[in-house]
């Protein structure tokens, strides 16, 4: 019987079980048609693929292979694949048939889509393509007739005839280019590996016809536009002048950068952007692989784009001018201290001060009064079950009341929890405000691995542990208010170009955070061992010679302890990225081989518990360390936008 190609299919032929009704479209990777499945008295939309991808056996069986891992994909944004079959041979797949139109039609029908209109489709179409990438798949084929829009304006993505599980262009010859040009990524042209990131290409160039009304490049020659690209800028004057909000255009910037790896890493990192897209910026702070193959970054675990510093920048900040956040002049650390001692107009972080002396004192917790702040504190509550449930998974341990949760965790930790809370929830507001949640979420969890390094290798018991590494880095949080344009242009200046923000700091104020914190726990009368340890946390090694004066004179060996556990403990929460502390810049080595976790072992008394089991517990099971949500009422709350006054 002899083949017949894609003309020969008309209404009334038969594929397989189906009955061909009408062809619906037609491209370059072959049609689509409305067909009947008799049996199950059902529609069905059947791509048929061209010759060209019907001859070859390692195609076919390659698309065989593909076509089974997308038949088990199951998602309400995704069009469901039912059957792969072959008739004479053509190659075809059945899909679902959606009453419907596809979100190219909504385009043609009622112009460039409006921002939340672009929400609505964005937010589906990435709820699809991170489904599928979860499962190993890459679509390869992202335009705007891919999106289907059913009569409950659902957006469902279909046609992935060409997706793949392997990540790699393998094409029939080396001419032939796989997917659509208008939307190609530079992996398309150039033939180069796949993989997610490459769908996001092909996402934003497909948003931005979808916002404009045009295709970001433009010729009859599709050389010309497979060339584009790959080479061209990105077209920023068409999508303004075509009115394309601000946020929306950076937007489509990022995931269009030339080099997959300037692109959105993941879809969540993609819909963080998406959710603050009228304040998004690109550009402005774009952290590329690091210069040297030695650099290693510490970057939060909770995905955070660049342009907000990893979350440290709110909204209303990101979409200030960065040039007002340069480092426009130098202070000498005389006029730190003054300023952080002796300031006619308090610092607002003073306000945090009394919490900082009480977690710093060695009370006995009263078991019945922690008792009673569960039942007062919703959020001490949650964050008991949070650390209740990280014990539970990380050992045979279980706590199922309020009475053997708190005897699990400890009575000092739970009342240190709870005082964290209430200074979290003091009403300080610096003029010019940073998003210190994830700073406090690293800082929380910095405090609680002192506590546990120290128990694991059974050294002397200190009340100090946690309040050293709660208040290790509190210097930043003085500077980002004495000087806050100039501590963001620092921070900034120390991300771009893969240095140790404490070397910048130097440099910027003739002191670093470690000091500026020691002046402030000092001005707050904070216990002196946790000055001390503050103070020398950057270089521990010092701590055994400091001396801390006053009658009440603490033995150097405490000091030295705690300035090592800190040192180790916040090398370890941001190796981890156990949120975020402003600085990238990441100690060369992993945290079981610095100097710090070294001595520490060293000093154990735990001597039945063995080097790997304490590594693996710490660089392991910690990866399921909490981040508390009581960090979220962290101050400061309200945002002034009026000229600061720097010192």
């Amino acid at each position: 019987m002899p083949e017949f190609s894609l003309p020969d299919i008309e209404p009334g032929s038969r594929l397989g079980h189906y009955v061909i009704s009408e062809k619906i479209a037609e491209g370059g990777m072959g049609a689509v048609y409305k067909a009947l499945e008799m049996n199950l008295e059902r529609y069905v939309a059947i791509k048929v693929l061209h010759d060209t991808f019907a001859r070859d056996e390692a195609h076919r069986a390659q698309f065989l292979e593909e076509a089974r891992a997308v038949a088990a994909l199951r998602h309400r944004n995704i069009v469901p694949l039912y059957f792969v079959g072959e008739e004479k041979g053509l190659r075809y797949f059945a899909m679902a048939f959606i009453e419907g139109e596809t979100i190219e039609d909504v385009l043609h029908k009622n112009g460039p889509l409006d921002g939340p209109t672009a929400y609505w489709f964005l937010a589906q179409a990435i709820a699809a393509l991170e489904y599928a990438s979860r499962s190993g798949i890459i679509h390869l084929d992202v335009k705007p007739s891919n999106f289907l829009v059913d009569q409950d304006n659902i957006v469902m993505l279909t046609d992935f005839g060409l997706a793949a599980r392997h990540f790699k262009m393998r094409p029939d010859d080396e001419h032939e280019l796989l997917g659509t040009p208008s939307y190609a990524s530079p992996e398309h042209v150039l033939q180069n590996e796949a993989d997610l990131r490459t769908d996001v290409y092909c996402l934003g160039a497909t948003l931005f016809h979808l916002m404009t009304g045009r295709l970001p490049y433009e010729s009859e020659n599709v050389e010309d536009v497979c060339r584009s690209h790959v080479f061209e800028a990105f077209p920023l004057e068409k999508a303004l002048k075509a009115g394309a909000p601000k946020g929306w255009v950076s937007l489509m910037m990022r995931m269009m950068e030339k080099k997959p790896e300037y692109r959105f890493q993941t879809y969540q990192e993609l819909l963080a952007a998406l959710d603050r897209v009228d304040y998004f910026r690109h550009g402005e702070l774009n952290l590329g692989p690091p210069a040297e193959r030695s650099i290693r970054r510490a970057l939060p675990r909770t995905p955070a784009a660049p342009e907000s510093m990893y979350g440290l920048l709110p909204p209303r900040l990101e979409c200030v001018d960065r040039n007002g956040y340069a480092i426009k002049k130098n202070y000498t650390a005389a006029e730190v201290e003054e300023e952080v001692l002796r300031r006619p107009r308090p610092l607002a972080i003073h306000a945090l001060g009394t919490h900082a002396q009480e977690l710093s004192e060695a009370h006995e917790a009263d078991f019945t009064d922690l008792m009673q702040s569960m039942q007062k504190m919703p959020l001490l509550r949650a964050a008991v079950d949070e650390l209740t449930r990280f014990i539970s998974a990380v050992s045979d341990d279980r706590a199922d009341t309020d009475a053997s949760k708190i005897e699990l965790i400890g009575l000092q930790r739970t009342r240190n929890l709870a005082l964290t809370i209430l200074m979290l929830q003091s009403p300080w507001v610096p003029l010019r405000p940073l998003n210190w949640q994830p700073f406090w979420q690293y800082s929380v969890a910095t405090g609680l691995l002192v506590e546990m390094i120290l128990d694991m290798l059974e050294l002397p018991a200190t009340p100090l542990g946690y309040s050293a590494g709660l208040f290790h880095d509190v210097g930043r949080v003085a500077l980002a208010e004495l000087a806050p344009n100039t501590y963001i242009g620092t921070m900034l200046h120390a991300m771009r170009n893969d240095l140790s923000l404490m070397t910048v700091e130097r440099e910027v104020f003739e002191c670093d955070h470690a000091q500026v914190g020691e002046m402030w726990l000092r001005r707050h009368h904070v216990n002196k061992a946790v000055v001390q340890a503050v103070r020398h946390h950057e270089a521990p090694e010092e701590a055994g010679d400091a001396s801390l004066g006053g009658v009440l004179r603490v033995k150097a060996a405490t000091v030295e302890t705690l300035a090592l556990a800190t040192h180790s403990a916040s090398h370890l929460a941001r190796q981890l990225g156990i949120g975020f502390n402003g600085d990238t810049y990441l100690q060369d080595g992993c945290w079981s081989e610095l100097p710090s976790t070294k001595a520490l072992w060293e000093m154990r008394r735990a001597t039945a518990m063995s080097q790997d089991d304490f590594r693996g517990f710490f660089l392991e099971s910690c990866r399921r360390f909490p981040e508390f949500g009581f960090t979220q009422t962290a101050g400061p709350a309200i945002l002034q936008t009026d000229e600061e006054a720097e010192i």
